[in-house]
């Protein structure tokens, strides 16, 4: 594969990755940011739904530097 293809693609999935992630903190940290259904099946067990939101976000921005090979 091309180097720059390949470079392009890193970068387009980074940046894809960390708007999702930007998004489930919003999710926790914005109140009007989820529809109140979303938001009050989340919380129906705080730990768990701070929990599944707060390392999905964390994982998705930590996880396009697994397929680096600087890393």
């Amino acid at each position: 594969m091309n180097k720059t293809v390949a470079r392009m693609g890193w970068y387009v999935m980074t940046f894809l990755a960390f708007g999702v992630a930007v998004y489930a903190f919003a999710f926790l940290f914005i109140p009007g940011m989820a529809d109140a259904a979303i938001r009050a099946r989340f919380w129906e067990v705080p730990l768990a739904g701070f929990s599944h939101v707060f390392g999905g976000g964390v994982a998705l921005l930590l996880g396009p530097f697994q397929l680096s090979k600087r890393f």
